[in-house]
């Protein structure tokens, strides 16, 4: 009967154990419920918006790729070349030993985040 009894104890402390933390994930899952659906109507509310200034505008876009597309195909830009000037081996190399910031590149700065040339600066921007 003592046996019976020590493993009666256990059993239930790893019952109320399990029960704590079921109790936990199950407040954590309505968190996070509760999360997942702010974010639900907050993307309602961007589309509802878009969607709005899309129905008023009769004004076409013109995307970024396909200026550059244009500049490459109809105006015979060498876009690799271009590339080059933008990004030099020079910048390359105080990007890797400096990580993120703002390179002079001759006539102009390279400001590089985690790998990409965000934006290009000139001399009177700096």
């Amino acid at each position: 009967m003592g046996s019976d009894h020590v493993e009666l104890k256990s059993l239930q402390s790893r019952r109320d154990q399990a029960d704590r933390r079921l109790q936990a994930l199950l407040a954590e899952m309505s968190s996070i419920g509760q999360k997942v659906k702010a974010e639900r109507d907050e993307l309602r509310r961007i589309d509802e918006s878009i969607k709005k200034l899309k129905e008023k505008s009769d004004e076409l876009v013109v995307s970024e790729h396909a200026i550059l597309r244009y500049l490459e195909r109809v105006k015979g830009v060498d876009i690799e070349a271009v590339k080059k000037e933008i990004l030099p081996d020079t910048v390359r190399e105080q990007n890797r030993l400096l990580g993120n910031g703002s390179f002079p590149a001759g006539t102009h700065r390279c400001k590089i985040r985690d790998g990409v040339v965000i934006t290009i600066l000139t001399k009177e921007e700096e």
